[in-house]
């Protein structure tokens, strides 16, 4: 599991980094990035069991999760898309 934008597998900071609302906010690859979009920029959110448990957007730091935050968030995710390595943008 990686914390504050830390690989902890590795050690190392993820590249896809920024800073948002006072916190750091990151995403592993364009697929983490991918489903960061699709959830916070959900108007409705269902709560969708998984064999492992809940889904993994409820894991988020509720910062993330909160409506109020919601144009910030995507904001810096567009930020993070833009910084990804040109044929991998959309």
């Amino acid at each position: 599991m990686a914390a504050d934008g830390i690989d902890a597998l590795y050690g190392l900071p993820f590249y896809l980094t920024t800073s948002c609302s006072g916190h750091r906010l990151w995403a592993a690859n364009e697929a983490h990035l991918d489903y960061l979009e699709r959830f916070v920029g959900a108007k409705i959110r269902t709560v969708r069991q998984t064999p492992a448990g809940r889904e993994l957007g409820y894991k988020l730091p509720r910062w993330m999760l909160l409506a109020s935050n919601r144009d910030a968030v995507l904001s810096a995710l567009a930020e993070l898309r833009a910084m990804l390595p040109e044929p991998a943008r959309r």
